[in-house]
């Protein structure tokens, strides 16, 4: 957990391409949703003990949703450029 979490800070330290002020940086409280969904997928396999699956699922999904975060505000930077209604 703890290599995933520095490899995922270094990816958005400024000078990689990133913005300085990048809504989407990793955070400590980040590394803190990380564990708590490795729990809860735990838990929907009715275990009492985190395995390495849940971990990695909760990174990926960690990835995805920041993923999902870049692409929603590139879309609606666009759609807001041409005039058209978000809404559609």
């Amino acid at each position: 957990i703890v290599e995933a979490y520095v490899n995922l800070r270094l990816e958005n330290r400024p000078g990689r391409g990133k913005k300085s002020n990048d809504q989407t940086a990793m955070t400590a409280r980040q590394l803190l949703s990380i564990l708590r969904i490795s729990q809860a997928l735990a838990r929907l396999r009715f275990s009492d003990f985190v395995a390495r699956e849940d971990v990695d699922e909760a990174i990926r999904l960690t990835h995805m949703s920041k993923a999902s975060l870049s692409d929603d505000q590139g879309v609606s930077f666009k759609k807001r450029k041409r005039g058209e209604d978000l809404t559609s």
